[in-house]
């Protein structure tokens, strides 16, 4: 029950991000594309998980969730005392405003469980598997 309402919660903060975030801007970068094409995975990922469907292989999210933990990482150390010698190629940076580390940080725990839901995935397993052995 708790990952059916974690699921809807993370859809309509995923769209309601999304919206407001890329409402302001007037172009679109490479990294914005990026970045919101992260956001659906997650949401198709957690999807998956939740209601027992298939989406993609084991394989393909395994690889989706260790580029999730490098971004996760990039922006870790992007807000460290790194962050003056950690940079990315311009093309991939994004046009949102910057945030603070305490809003990152509360943006990584609210996605946390659909990273573990991926992870899941990357092991073949579903919710409804799980319950059931």
């Amino acid at each position: 029950m708790w990952w059916k309402f974690y699921f809807w919660f993370y859809i309509v903060l995923t769209i309601v991000s999304l919206l407001w975030f890329y409402g302001l801007t007037e172009t679109v970068t490479l990294g914005d594309l990026l970045s919101i094409m992260i956001s659906v995975l997650a949401a198709i990922g957690l999807y998956g998980y939740v209601f027992n469907k298939k989406t993609f292989p084991s394989k393909l999210w395994k690889i989706i969730f260790w580029v999730l933990i490098l971004g996760l990482v990039y922006g870790i150390l992007s807000f460290t005392a790194l962050k003056d010698t950690i940079s990315l190629p311009e093309i991939l940076y994004t046009t949102l405003p910057e945030i603070s580390f305490g809003g990152y940080l509360f943006g990584t725990l609210i996605t946390l469980p659909a990273y573990f839901a991926i992870y899941k995935l990357g092991q073949g397993k579903t919710l409804r598997k799980k319950e059931e052995s």
